[in-house]
């Protein structure tokens, strides 16, 4: 017999799925260091934390592990291959974190990228935003939301966060979903965004191409 708890992961694998469809999501899981194409992802571990950096981009996204683990979405959730997406879980928090590094000339600011996010959300018919702030954390520019679920006990919370310089525009979407209050769920997705930092990478040296 199925407990909420397993219900409830259940139910978010077969929403995100249709999330990643409805928005034309594609991903696949980052190269290694020794990928020659400039352009895409790098995901390392150095000690405790992830890094994420994309050769051309003059900025690097860190962030604890602490139980994070990265994983590649199943054939469902993508449409084709973008070489700059990431996503990262801790399956016993319900806890998703995912984004992209891409060029700033990509951004036509936080306004714009809000309403067609609601617009992409409205062709869902299992999600419908409520409670919905936007506002400033730190640098980053986020809209948070919450959406019920079809199941007794659950909370399920969002962050979409826009960090933009140097030429370089991050987006995050944090999600979690679990059995705790609301409150307690938004509390674990904010403190994810504020553990996310965003550094300028020091300079090639002279003796490398």
């Amino acid at each position: 017999m199925q407990t909420s708890k397993s219900r409830v992961g259940i139910f978010v694998i077969a929403l995100l799925a249709v999330v990643a469809l409805a928005a034309g999501t594609t991903a696949v899981a980052a190269d290694s260091p020794a990928s020659p194409d400039p352009t895409r992802l790098i995901i390392e571990q150095r000690g405790n934390e992830f890094v994420l950096n994309v050769p051309v981009s003059r900025l690097s996204l860190s962030f604890p592990r602490e139980g994070m683990i990265q994983k590649a979405p199943s054939s469902t959730e993508v449409s084709n291959q973008h070489p700059r997406y990431f996503m990262f879980s801790h399956e016993t928090s319900g806890t998703i974190l995912t984004g992209w590094i891409e060029s700033a000339e990509s951004y036509k600011g936080f306004d714009a990228f809000w309403k067609a996010e609601l617009g992409s959300l409205s062709r869902v018919p299992q999600i419908k935003p409520r409670n919905v702030r936007t506002g400033k954390v730190g640098e980053w520019e986020i809209a948070a939301y919450d959406v019920n679920l079809p199941i007794k006990g659950a909370s399920n919370t969002h962050l979409r966060a826009e960090w933009v310089s140097m030429g370089t525009w991050i987006d995050i979407h944090v999600s979690v979903t679990n059995t705790e209050s609301i409150e307690a769920a938004r509390a674990r997705a904010l403190k994810l965004l504020e553990s996310l930092r965003v550094a300028e990478k020091a300079p090639p040296s002279p003796t490398q191409e």
